[in-house]
């Protein structure tokens, strides 16, 4: 089962209740439901539209190997680079949304990740 068909479920599930056991949610609710559901999709939608270009920006202007190139240059063992990768995804994660960090951050990541050998996303 993926992460989405388990959201799916859970949505089924939450829905199920508040319709039919607690009675919470009345059909006159669903067309405001689901206009509050479609808002939010779009919004997390943009919001990945937006952080892709620059993400491939980033990944163009090769900075993902001048990022790796100082990590090599500090000499860290791996625990330093993973602390190192975990501080910076906290200060990111002040100031911009979790998915587009991810989506610009990953380059980053798995060419820094002390287990290369084994990352699924580096191809050389």
């Amino acid at each position: 089962m993926t992460p989405t068909e388990a959201a799916v479920g859970g949505a089924m599930y939450a829905f199920v209740l508040g319709f039919l056991v607690y009675r919470e949610i009345k059909p006159a609710d669903l067309p405001s439901i689901i206009v509050e559901t479609s808002i939010a999709t779009a919004s997390v939608l943009i919001i990945i539209a937006a952080a892709q270009p620059l993400g491939w920006v980033f990944a163009y202007e090769q900075t993902p190997v001048s990022v790796v190139a100082f990590f090599q240059e500090l000499k860290l063992s791996p625990w330093q680079i993973l602390l190192a990768l975990n501080i910076t995804m906290l200060v990111a994660g002040c100031f911009m949304e979790s998915i587009a960090m991810l989506v610009i951050a990953t380059p980053y990541s798995c060419r820094c990740s002390p287990v290369q050998e084994s990352t699924p996303c580096i191809s050389e």
